[in-house]
């Protein structure tokens, strides 16, 4: 089975230099690298025999344009979507379509993720609503109902199924990808992957996590590569949280995360 690796890149190369080493190594299962230049102060030029072929995309029209450009290439069975900052070895692409294939009853699968000092990062949480909009709301969700919101910084065994996943780790096939009408676009940046797997769900497919493959991710290469970038990135956070809410949310909960998003907003800006 082809793995389709696409991965979207934007701003240092350095990052993306030693996640398409480990790629590109000998071995693993059969794969094809995409990686998508949504540009940055780099351009990015593929070396002879390098392994990977590299689209450039026309400015930087956001994460999730990125990897459906991606998509438009890839000849994969599977698709991994793959951030420039994290680290897979071949034999860690091996485990996770393995994985995949060992339980076609998952539609998306991601693993677990650590920083560079192994402390474990969120790699799925609950999808967004008033009751998850903040944290002690959501630590009293997880406590009331723990195996409905499981706790994203728990150690786990075997697949657990949750709500959505990060989109810097995420597997699945290209045939389910195109069903359920791919990424979209509605956002630039954040909440592309909830609403991916909001999509998936609401076609009664499961989505998971497996403890079984743990990748490097050394979070923000990209998004905090300087002030204006960064500022961006908080301010597309919010954006993305109100589009979320006007496409997922029945209208009494829309507008309240709507209103509770905006005061959250006005109050951390008070300083």
């Amino acid at each position: 089975m082809k793995l389709s690796i696409i991965i979207v890149h934007y701003g240092p190369t350095t990052a993306l230099e030693r996640c398409l080493n480990a790629l590109t190594t000998p071995g693993g299962p059969k794969r094809e690298i995409i990686v998508v230049d949504n540009g940055g102060d780099t351009p990015l030029e593929a070396k002879p025999n390098s392994g990977y072929t590299i689209v450039p995309n026309l400015g930087n029209p956001g994460f999730a344009h990125g990897c459906n450009t991606g998509v438009s290439r890839a000849s994969g069975e599977l698709l991994l979507f793959l951030n420039p900052d994290a680290v897979a070895s071949v034999s860690d692409l091996d485990t996770l379509v393995n994985e995949k294939t060992a339980h076609p009853e998952y539609t998306i699968l991601s693993c677990r993720q650590t920083n560079s000092q192994g402390r474990q990062s969120k790699t799925f949480d609950s999808f967004p609503s008033p009751a998850t909009l903040f944290g002690l709301t959501r630590a009293l969700v997880r406590l009331f109902s723990p195996g409905k919101n499981p706790n994203p910084h728990s150690n786990w065994d075997g697949i657990l199924d949750c709500d959505w996943v990060t989109g810097s780790v995420l597997l699945i096939s290209a045939a389910d990808l195109e069903k359920v009408g791919g990424w979209s676009n509605d956002y630039w940046l954040y909440g592309e992957d909830w609403d991916l797997c909001r999509r998936v769900r609401n076609r009664g497919m499961r989505v998971g996590c497996t403890s079984a493959v743990t990748l490097v991710h050394d979070h923000g290469v990209s998004t905090r590569s300087d002030e204006n970038i960064e500022a961006i990135c908080r301010a597309e956070t919010t954006i993305s949280g109100h589009a979320w809410a006007a496409r997922h949310l029945p209208s009494v909960s829309s507008t309240l995360f709507h209103w509770l998003q905006i005061t959250r907003s006005i109050v951390g800006l008070l300083p």
